[in-house]
């Protein structure tokens, strides 16, 4: 058993102050990882790996001769694979580092030139049989699009507890507005008090057996645990597409391939650009050869092809590193595009005049700012730049600190926050 002190969590759910405790601990060992057992994100990770200041490298000496766990290893962002894998290798070769993987669509990263020198070893043997074994789900794939949001709401009102996951907001906006008085919505527009209280209300809802259609974007295909009969996923990305299929017969309740995933074009047929349109298009090429797209023979050779179709060092990465040219890697290299936060006026009057009070204090430079905005994160909402600075030139944002503003528009009950009629939104 672990005793006090063993573990640190160095992320931004923990509580930094307010909760009674004596945080002096982890604040000390937060700064360099000192403690048998860290768990931290993935960019306190590799912006440590990769940046430049004492703040964030002074803590790399405790990966040497340590075990890192890479939770949801699919979610690297692709642009960024080599130089991330590149830091890992090293680490692996020359510091006595173990490097694990886990996640149910295991990318093919031995494809990628960075990686490809290490032999990566499975850790459980016969892992093919265990996936066979273990299969919750069967899937279908529809080509052809419904006929419009309405008659694709009508198709899920005729299913009692289903899980809709679109590719983009407005497309989860448009089905949610057809649906009958009992849907659900999830979406990145919603602050994350908000988010948890739909997941509970929608968690309840499951297990007492009534109603319950809810339309979510992609957020719900990672640490959100919910299990419904019947999900339709927007096509996308292959192991998107898996991961949203983990929400589906999740407790096996309904036996084996029980659970049905149907994979189905959206009525605009929206997509996000980039890299995401290439993995979507390269998904339907195997839809249409093959249903078993859960195997992992099949998840191997799609981000194959997946690496072989994208720039795995889109912004130039490994040559910046090769000629030293660090401030430039630390620059570079965000995992997370820079964004904005607004807060927002949501929950009981008691949860209001909090987030009220909190900005003032902010504003008058009261001490204490950095645990009023940890205090205030369940209220946010986070924009990219370009959309906060067209939001707030909009009027609908009033600054109150450097990176955090207040949203001043309207604030919906069920979808969260209400951008103006016809905004071109960054997807």
């Amino acid at each position: 058993m672990l005793g006090a002190g063993a573990v640190l969590e160095h992320h931004s759910g923990v509580s930094d102050g307010g909760d009674g405790r004596d945080h002096g601990w982890e604040k000390l060992a937060s700064e360099n990882w000192d403690a048998p057992v860290v768990v931290t994100t993935t960019v306190q990770l590799f912006e440590s790996l990769l940046g430049r200041s004492p703040s964030v490298t002074r803590k790399l000496h405790r990966l040497a001769r340590s075990v890192i766990v890479l939770d949801e290893a699919q979610t690297l962002p692709r642009g960024l694979l080599e130089p991330a894998l590149a830091v890992l290798t090293e680490l692996s070769t020359h510091y006595g580092t173990t490097v694990v993987f886990s996640t149910a669509t295991q990318p093919a990263f031995e494809s990628i030139r960075s990686f490809s020198a290490l032999r990566a070893t499975e850790i459980v043997p016969g892992y093919g049989i265990h996936f066979a074994a273990l299969e919750r789900v069967r899937y279908e794939w529809r080509q052809e699009p419904p006929e419009g949001w309405e008659a694709f709401a009508r198709e899920l009102g005729g299913r009692p507890q289903v899980l809709a996951v679109l590719n983009t907001r407005r497309q989860a906006r448009d089905l949610f507005a057809a649906l009958p008085p009992e849907g659900t919505h999830l979406s990145t527009l919603m602050c994350g008090r908000h988010r948890a209280a739909v997941v509970a209300q929608v968690r309840r809802r499951l297990l007492e057996g009534l109603p319950c259609p809810l339309v979510s974007t992609q957020l719900i295909e990672a640490g959100v645990d919910l299990d419904f009969p019947v999900v339709y996923r927007a096509v996308g990305p292959l192991d998107s597409i898996v991961q949203a299929a983990g929400r589906c017969n999740r407790e096996g309740r309904l036996g084996p391939a029980g659970g049905q995933v149907v994979v189905f074009v959206p009525p605009d047929g929206g997509m996000p650009p980039g890299d995401y349109a290439t993995a979507a298009s390269i998904s339907r090429r195997f839809l249409d050869r093959d249903d078993a797209i859960a195997r992992p023979e099949v998840q191997t050779e799609y981000f194959k092809e997946l690496f072989r179709s994208v720039d795995t060092d889109g912004r130039g990465i490994q040559k910046l590193r090769a000629e030293f040219d660090y401030p430039e890697v630390a620059s570079r290299f965000r995992l997370i595009e820079p964004s904005e936060s607004v807060a927002v006026l949501y929950g009981t009057k008691r949860e209001r005049q909090f987030v009220v009070g909190a900005l003032e204090r902010l504003r008058a430079g009261a001490p204490g700012a950095r645990q009023l905005l940890r205090r205030l994160q369940p209220y946010l909402v986070s924009f990219r730049m370009s959309e906060a600075e067209r939001w707030r030139r909009a009027g609908m944002i009033e600054p109150v600190t450097t990176g955090l503003g207040l949203w001043t528009g309207e604030y919906d009950a069920a979808t969260g926050v209400v951008l103006p009629e016809g905004a071109k939104e960054d997807e």
